[in-house]
């Protein structure tokens, strides 16, 4: 276990320790109240998303009982947080907005930023690019000025993300590069692995497969040494992708499977999705249609459900792959269509437009506050 995990690990058992003590009368509900919310906050790098539900629940009853706003909406901050990992993106989006305005009203920038940043990540799945952009930097400038340099990490994470899907490969890896340098600095496995992760993938867009290969595989080792089962299932997907793209397809298929079991299991189903489709495009590079189509829909459903708009185009344009390799073009045509469609939505031009003057008016906006080219850099890829 690393020095961080073992500190996080006692905080956590004194914060439960505090509350096994505390009496429950009317003199303590706000301590009792920030206890709960700092230990259902400690416990998101764990995969307990049900417990951290239970606890953000107990602490806004309790805020809510003596009107705590801070209370309040540090609950919903981690509510919001944990339906995010649950995959339950409307939840999420109201509680996160509800929290970011509690915190607005209580002059709390810190607690601003985390909820920005909530909403960043779930509008970034659902592919709302520009929004998640907005929330990203602005949550971003906060965590600068409250010196938090885990928000910083994170926000950097989210940012590199999303222009990661941009296709800005170079962006991408500036502020995954960045969020890699702050995780290392204060040894969080859970960020050092995530960014990896990202640098990984921007360097194989990039046709940097080697630099890709060993992102991902530090990653892996990360998250397998510190138990991170998302880290994990996260590695093995898109070291799955390589071999892939590599010809190793046994290999690739094996690893995939493993992270669809973890996903899977942790019902993590937006993770799940790109299992899914990571797996029905490598049974119909191997002619097995039927299998093919089958991973496919599955992924269909659960974006759908979710309302994650990028894996429903992707399954969509699977599917049509799919039936016009089995000759069936009214259906191949049919789902074509609802790709492009979707595809449109999230990629049209208005969109990009606003994504791209919202890029240099906040990089602008930054550059006033923080010389952002003199950050050394000694990641070596």
């Amino acid at each position: 276990m690393c020095a961080t995990m073992g500190v996080m690990a006692n905080e956590v058992a004194a914060i439960e320790e505090r509350l096994r003590v505390l009496q429950t009368d009317s003199e303590h509900v706000r301590e009792r109240t920030d206890l709960l919310n700092s230990l259902g906050w400690d416990l998101r790098h764990g995969d307990d998303w049900n417990r951290v539900l239970e606890l953000a629940q107990e602490a806004k009853e309790l805020a809510d009982s003596c009107g705590y706003q801070r209370g309040v909406a540090g609950s919903l901050r981690n509510a919001a947080f944990a339906h995010y990992m649950l995959s339950n993106f409307e939840a999420a989006i109201a509680e996160s907005l509800e929290s970011l305005r509690l915190f607005q009203e209580v002059a709390d920038s810190q607690g601003e930023a985390h909820a920005r940043a909530v909403i960043g990540f779930v509008q970034w799945t659902l592919g709302n690019y520009d929004q998640a952009l907005t929330e990203g930097f602005q949550s971003l400038h906060a965590a600068e000025e409250n010196d938090d340099k885990w928000g910083i990490g994170w926000c950097c994470t989210l940012i590199g993300g999303i222009y990661q899907n941009l296709r800005d490969h170079d962006q991408a890896v500036r502020y995954y590069k960045r969020s890699h340098e702050l995780f290392a600095e204060l040894d969080i496995p859970i960020g050092e692995a995530r960014s990896l992760i990202g640098i990984g993938a921007a360097y194989q867009a990039m046709g940097q497969s080697d630099q890709a290969l060993e992102c991902v595989r530090r990653s892996l080792e990360i998250s397998q040494r510190t138990g991170n089962r998302m880290g994990e299932s996260r590695a093995l997907s898109d070291l799955g992708i390589i071999y892939q793209e590599q010809g190793r397809e046994d290999e690739a298929l094996e690893l995939h499977l493993r992270s669809l079991r973890i996903r899977e299991e942790d019902n993590s189903r937006q993770a799940a999705t790109t299992s899914l489709l990571n797996l029905g495009r490598l049974y119909l590079k191997r002619g097995d249609s039927e299998q093919a189509l089958k991973q496919a829909r599955k992924a269909l459903a659960i974006a759908e459900e979710i309302g994650a708009k990028p894996k429903a185009y992707q399954s969509h344009q699977l599917l049509s792959q799919i039936y016009e390799e089995n000759g069936d073009l009214a259906r191949a045509l049919r789902h074509e269509r609802i790709f492009r469609r979707i595809h449109e939505e999230v990629f049209n031009e208005e969109a990009s437009i606003r994504v791209r003057n919202l890029q240099i008016s906040l990089e602008t906006e930054r550059s006033h506050r923080r010389r952002w080219n003199d950050y050394p850099f000694n990641f070596r890829g």
